[in-house]
C-alpha cells in the first residue's frame, strides 16, 4: 500500500521523470490509478471535479476540469477554448465541497497542452487533504463540489 501523506522532499524530480499522457489523447492511461505503467509514489484519483483557476499575474480565472489528483500533483483539463498557462506558471485553484468547505491549491505548471495541464502542488489547505483522504477511503460521492466562487474574476 502506498503512503497517504507525502514526504516534504521537493516533487520536481518526481514529476520531471513522467513523460504525461500523450499531447493527442488527454485519457491516456498513464495517468490513472491503477496503470501498469504507473511510476509516481502516491495513488492518483480519477475524478471529473470542476474547479476555477487562476494564474499568478492574471486577473481573470477559467473553469476547469479536475479529471485527477494525487497528494503532490493533478492534471486540470480545459473546459473552454482559452490557452492554458505556460509551463512554470504559478496557478491557484479551488473548490467548494458539500458543507462549504472551500479547498484550496497552490502550485506550478509542469506539463501543457491542449488537454489541459499538469500541475505540481506546492501547498494547499488542510479540506483539500482531507478530500484526498476521503479519496482513499473509498467515499467518492463528489456531487456537491463547486467551483470556489472567491477564485472568480472580481
Amino acid at each position: 500500500m502506498q503512503d497517504a501523506f507525502p514526504e516534504t522532499a521537493d516533487v520536481t524530480a518526481e514529476l520531471a521523470t513522467d513523460d504525461g499522457p500523450d499531447r493527442g489523447d488527454a485519457g491516456d492511461a498513464g495517468w490513472h490509478a491503477g496503470s501498469t505503467d504507473e511510476r509516481r509514489q502516491h495513488r492518483r484519483f480519477s475524478l471529473g471535479v470542476p474547479v476555477r483557476l487562476r494564474a499568478l499575474g492574471s486577473d481573470a480565472s477559467m473553469m476547469v476540469e479536475l479529471s485527477d489528483v494525487s497528494f503532490r500533483g493533478c492534471r486540470l483539463c480545459t473546459l473552454s477554448e482559452a490557452p492554458p498557462p505556460e509551463l512554470d506558471t504559478a496557478i491557484a485553484f479551488g473548490f467548494v465541497l458539500p458543507g462549504r468547505k472551500i479547498a484550496l491549491v497552490k502550485g506550478r505548471v509542469v506539463r501543457n497542452g491542449d488537454w489541459g495541464v499538469g500541475v505540481a502542488i506546492d501547498r494547499a489547505n488542510v479540506t483539500f487533504y482531507e478530500f484526498l483522504m476521503t479519496l482513499a477511503e473509498g467515499d467518492r460521492d463528489l456531487s456537491g463540489a463547486t467551483p470556489a466562487p472567491h477564485l472568480a474574476a472580481g
